[in-house]
């Protein structure tokens, strides 16, 4: 687990500050809505006061020596030979797409999919340019990030978000309800959880009461939870995912833009891209 350190983010009273959390992408998957994808990172772009995370899995990353490789779920734009420097060639690719916000990022983390290419096709040194290239702090498996926000008259506020990927197995809404429960029991200093893997888009708060620091006044704090969700159809015409030979629930796609109100650190989840058809 890394503690990435601090980000001081400078805004005017009254502004919202933004974080587009991004997990899940499965680019180099058929099943990638990827022109939707690409119109998020858009959006973000001309967001002066968006910021991004990543949560892993920005890359599907299944060779043809993994036991689900299915030469069908290729995209287009891939060639056979690419498959000999598969982690160049999509880290390459995700990269482009990222870099025009780099200046934006506050960290990231690995995902299962990055974690297979890591660990059998010797990509560590491509993990670490890839965060070099996006401008994120390297926070491997989970970490802590502060948020310093910082207003024209000097007053400042701290948001800590802890981000992982996530794993295991959920297939019930009361079950992945519970995986974001046990990060915010787990992680009881973080404001912000955040975490994916089980392609869904789902948030949830738990508030506490406490006292103040001289025990004077009552005071009531919440904190919040997000399921990253995911850009990757379940269903996808022409080919069986892998997700549809384990008959996994559709999903509608896309990430969360969670809006953070500096002063008070109210936050609010909205999920901007919405698909007529569920992924």
């Amino acid at each position: 687990m890394i503690a990435a350190g601090q980000r001081v983010i400078h805004y005017k009273r009254g502004q919202r500050i933004r974080i587009y959390p991004i997990f899940d992408v499965h680019l180099g998957n058929l099943g990638c809505a990827e022109e939707s994808f690409r119109h998020h990172i858009s959006r973000l772009r001309r967001d002066r006061n968006g910021y991004w995370m990543g949560g892993g899995d920005y890359t599907d990353g299944i060779n043809y020596t993994d036991k689900r490789f299915d030469p069908r779920a290729l995209p287009k734009w891939m060639r056979p030979e690419d498959l000999a420097d598969l982690p160049r060639v999509l880290f390459d690719y995700f990269i482009a797409i990222m870099e025009p916000v780099a200046d934006r990022c506050l960290g990231a983390c690995w995902g299962n999919h990055e974690y297979s290419m890591l660990r059998y096709h010797s990509a560590w040194s491509r993990w670490s340019d890839l965060c070099k290239r996006v401008g994120a702090p390297n926070m491997e498996v989970s970490g802590f990030r502060d948020l310093i926000f910082l207003d024209e008259d000097r007053r400042k506020s701290k948001l800590r978000i802890v981000i992982a990927h996530g794993g295991g197995w959920a297939a019930t809404a009361g079950g992945k309800v519970n995986r974001l429960r046990k990060m915010l029991d787990d992680f009881p200093g973080a404001d912000l959880a955040l975490m994916g893997h089980l392609h869904d888009q789902i948030d949830t708060r738990k508030t506490g009461i406490d006292a103040d620091d001289d025990c004077k006044t009552i005071i009531q704090s919440t904190r919040m939870a997000v399921m990253g969700g995911t850009w990757l159809r379940t269903y996808t015409q022409g080919f069986a995912s892998y997700a549809e030979i384990r008959q996994m629930s559709p999903v509608p796609l896309g990430n969360p833009v969670i809006e953070i109100e500096p002063e008070t650190l109210a936050m609010q989840v909205g999920w901007p891209m919405r698909e007529a058809v569920v992924a």
